[in-house]
């Protein structure tokens, strides 16, 4: 028995089974047909076997061979829009790019031909130009009626730029949405002679030294603190107060009062300034109790003096008594 089982389960076994079955169906058919009975009955079926297998077959083979109709429509089908999409790309025109210079020192105008571009963004080094202004377009090209419009490219061409020209990078995109960077040279002997009697680096240098001067002459100007004093203005309301500086060459900047923490002084004005330098003043509006007028009240002022630093200081208001 278990030799049987290990003869079913191997594939050869399988094969063989199968093909016994099929020989002794074949000579018990063959017998049977022998029997004149039978003959008709069992040719018929046969037959109809036969041409059962047969459509299956063909119907199988159809069906295969339409699939694969199907497949190789399909490839040429995208195999023709991708050569329709190459050939649109490649008949996008390339433009050809130019700057050129004009009478003015800071101006430039871009050119390109044929076609119109999207998303134009200019470049240059900086050892060779210095851009100061517009350099990204939306669309450069052509108008609507066939005019050529140029974009003017804003900036300064240095010493080198001048000796060896400008090397302009433009990038953009064609109609096709891909995109492009190509070079825009602009020669030496185009850029126009300067019309300013520095070049850029005499401007810079000019700059340096002009700004060092200023903080020599700044240092070497003597620095006086302020002089605060905060009093009653006495020619108004008892809620009326001045500030004042009485230091002629004082700096006092962003000036600000605060009281201090538990302050029988309140402030109900604004007391803030932007300067108060030299010999100035300004009023404030505060309520004072009783004990404060009796006492004397205190109110910080900050500033900012002329080394950029902040500065505070302690001022006492009042303590006479007098309301």
């Amino acid at each position: 028995m278990e030799d049987f089982t290990f003869f079913t389960a191997h594939p050869l076994g399988i094969l063989l089974i199968a093909v016994a079955a099929a020989v002794i169906a074949g000579l018990i058919l063959a017998l049977l047909a022998r029997i004149p009975k039978l003959r008709g009955p069992i040719n018929k079926g046969v037959r109809a076997a036969w041409n059962f297998v047969r459509s299956i077959r063909i119907s199988v083979t159809t069906t295969t061979r339409r699939a694969a109709a199907l497949a190789a429509a399909e490839e040429r089908g995208r195999a023709e829009v991708e050569e329709r999409v190459a050939a649109d790309r490649s008949a996008a025109p390339i433009p050809t790019w130019t700057v050129t210079a004009s009478d003015a020192d800071d101006r430039f105008t871009l050119r390109s031909t044929p076609g119109r571009s999207t998303d134009v963004v200019v470049t240059a080094p900086a050892t060779h130009f210095v851009l100061d202004g517009h350099n990204a377009w939306s669309e450069v090209g052509v108008d609507s009626d066939g005019s050529y419009v140029g974009k003017t490219i804003g900036g300064i061409v240095t010493d080198r730029g001048r000796a060896e020209g400008v090397p302009f990078k433009v990038a953009w995109k064609d109609r096709n949405g891909d995109p492009h960077e190509a070079e825009a040279f602009l020669p030496a002997e185009a850029i126009a002679p300067l019309t300013t009697a520095e070049s850029l680096e005499e401007a810079f240098e000019r700059g340096v030294q002009e700004e060092r001067e200023k903080v020599v002459a700044e240092r070497a100007a003597p620095v006086y603190p302020p002089r605060w004093n905060a009093v009653r203005d006495r020619t108004g309301g008892r809620t009326d107060f001045v500030l004042t500086n009485s230091a002629d060459q004082s700096v006092a900047k962003h000036v600000v009062l605060q009281h201090p923490a538990g302050s029988d002084l309140r402030f109900i004005s604004g007391a803030a300034w932007d300067d108060l330098s030299g010999k100035n003043a300004a009023v404030f509006e505060a309520l004072v109790t009783d004990e404060g007028w009796a006492f004397g009240v205190q109110v910080w002022v900050y500033w900012t003096g002329s080394d950029g630093k902040r500065r505070d200081e302690l001022l006492p208001i009042g303590g006479t008594g007098q309301h």
